[in-house]
């Protein structure tokens, strides 16, 4: 009896959290372009929450005389690929606060949008929520209680300290107050008993120290996570849905969750340390140390990170973002046997997203890569972005291979790449090459399979109907409607009910499928090119309110008053 009613529980936890992030707006493609982004690496210095004469009189035009500016040295492209522009959102490296709509990432998020808008160029929006989150010690100082724990940096000696934000009297301040040895739940341990100190960053200019890894499950880590997440999703889903109704939904090119997120990395100075981390997270969702095996660790990894991925997707979709436009961002470049391996590009499939992996040592040939070309066709040839591009060698025929390879490869070319940054190919031979394939249409395939789009929106009640269509016509040969009952569907497989139908069919009658009450998830499943390829809807949920056979449970009747 405690077990079930531990099960209902969870259940009705699961539900709320659904509830919680649920918005009124909803964005459906109309057209799916590839998307050739430039990232503004410069543009993170601008101070995006500036006061708002500041930011209209001196910071905007700034911004917006920049883009014009790549706009006229490239061109914008055309309906089938278009040139897009991003700038990193770190919402984690902000001051802990509540999250509103004036916290600084959400007014960053709100300005990003209104540029886009007013300039006509289409965004993509990189949400780092895990690499940097250095101005949150509240959540990640484990060990240090008077500011005198941290080797390097003591009182009476802080200019030398090798964390050059203690060196700042005011963080110093935070740092110590945040204190708290269960801080250590909250970051990665390097094995199973040692929690992680600094991490390292080197990108050629030497050893840079940020905040520890963070234990991607952690509980306080995850709820600041999502919070500042779901603020920003609201702001961006409201603005793309305004978008959708003014027949200017192409300014919308997606977003990204986290930027290479993975469970390996260097864990002391010195880039080249690399090893495999995570305990932390493998300890919290799979019990306590035993004796596993390295393909075991592995394996294990790769569920937290996926489970990462689809929490994280979750959110977006439940707000009204489709599938076509959330994407993972990963590090996977790695051959496996390799001290740096770990198969994230797999881990990051989920049924609410698109897989994203950064391509630089990569760029010129991606499926040459067996891991991500395999990824890619083992499930379905599905649609995958690179969010960092950019070949390691910087002449001319290495970004035309590079940029050709990439988006018109015939596997399956990129949805979208995010070449980094704008500062490094400016006035190089990359802008030419660039500027050649935006000129160029984007031919599909001779074989593929539609994009299926929801019509039906989510927390609907009682539907008579469950309906969708197809963004376009294909070489379809089936289609299927999958129902899971209660919890998200992680994967296609084990459905609570599959219904075969026409492939003529784009809706569904709910009083065929005799449903008891309770909350549903659904998707349309379609297949084709001799069952090679395939691709679903995303996922959306239903509720079943009244049952022919019983009462209204008292959780159904707690839903309601959340309607």
């Amino acid at each position: 009896m405690t077990k079930k009613i531990i099960t209902i529980i969870t259940l009705i936890i699961v539900i709320l959290g659904v509830l919680k992030v649920e918005s009124a707006y909803a964005f459906e493609i109309d057209s799916d372009p590839q998307y050739l982004v430039i990232n503004f690496a410069n543009f993170y210095f601008h101070d995006w929450a500036a006061p708002e004469k500041e930011w209209q009189g001196k910071i905007k035009p700034q911004i917006k005389t920049e883009l014009r500016r790549w706009k006229n040295n490239l061109t914008v492209g055309n309906d089938t690929r278009r040139l897009a522009w991003s700038a990193l959102l770190e919402y984690m490296n902000f001051p802990k606060d509540t999250p509103s709509s004036q916290s600084k990432y959400v007014i960053q998020a709100r300005r990003i949008m209104e540029i886009a808008e007013e300039e006509d160029l289409p965004v993509f929006m990189p949400l780092n929520g895990v690499q940097w989150w250095d101005e949150q010690p509240e959540l990640w100082n484990y060990w240090d209680k008077d500011g005198n724990q941290t080797p390097g940096c003591k009182n009476e000696n802080y200019s030398s300290c090798g964390f050059k934000k203690l060196r700042d009297p005011s963080y110093r301040k935070r740092f110590i107050e945040g204190y708290n040895p269960d801080n250590k739940y909250n970051v990665d341990w390097k094995d199973w008993e040692s929690p992680m100190g600094f991490s390292t960053r080197n990108w050629g200019g030497g050893d840079v120290l940020v905040a520890p890894s963070p234990n991607i499950i952690g509980k306080d880590f995850s709820r600041v996570n999502k919070e500042r997440f779901s603020a920003i999703i609201q702001v961006i889903a409201k603005q793309a849905e305004e978008w959708n109704k003014k027949k200017k939904g192409y300014l919308f090119a997606g977003i990204s969750m986290g930027t290479e997120v993975t469970l390996n990395g260097a864990i002391e100075q010195g880039d080249a340390n690399f090893k495999p981390f995570g305990y932390r997270a493998i300890l919290d969702m799979f019990g306590g140390k035993k004796e596993w095996s390295k393909d075991e660790l592995h394996e294990m990894r790769k569920k937290i990170l996926n489970k990462y991925f689809i929490d994280m997707a979750r959110i977006a979709a439940s707000q009204g973002l489709p599938k076509q436009r959330i994407y993972s961002h990963v590090w996977s470049e790695a051959n496996e046997g390799e001290t740096k391996y770990t198969d994230a590009i797999g881990a990051s499939i989920t049924l609410f997203s698109r897989p994203g992996m950064s391509l630089y040592g990569r760029a010129e040939a991606p499926m040459d890569f067996k891991l991500l070309k395999n990824t890619i066709v083992n499930n379905g040839y599905i649609s995958w972005a690179a969010p960092e591009f950019s070949p390691l060698i910087k002449e001319a025929s290495n970004w035309q291979k590079a940029l050709n390879n990439t988006l018109n490869n015939p596997v399956e070319p990129a949805k979208l790449i995010d070449i980094y940054n704008e500062r490094d190919i400016d006035g190089t031979p990359a802008i030419p090459q660039v500027k050649t394939i935006l000129s160029e249409e984007y031919e599909k395939e001779h074989c593929f399979v539609s994009e299926i789009i929801s019509k039906t929106p989510n927390r609907t009640f009682n539907p008579a109907t469950i309906e969708w269509n197809n963004l376009e016509n294909d070489a379809g040969e089936s289609q299927a409607f999958y129902l899971w009952k209660n919890t998200p569907p992680r994967q296609i497989e084990s459905p609570f009910k599959q219904v075969d139908i026409p492939l003529i069919t784009s809706s569904i009658r709910t009083d065929e499928l005799k449903l008891e009450t309770g909350l549903y998830w659904w998707i349309i499943n379609r297949k084709g090119c001799e069952g090679k390829k395939w691709t679903s809807s995303t996922p959306k949920y239903f509720i079943v309110e009244k049952s022919v056979k019983d009462e209204t449970p008292w959780w159904v009747k707690l839903i309601l008053k959340f309607k």
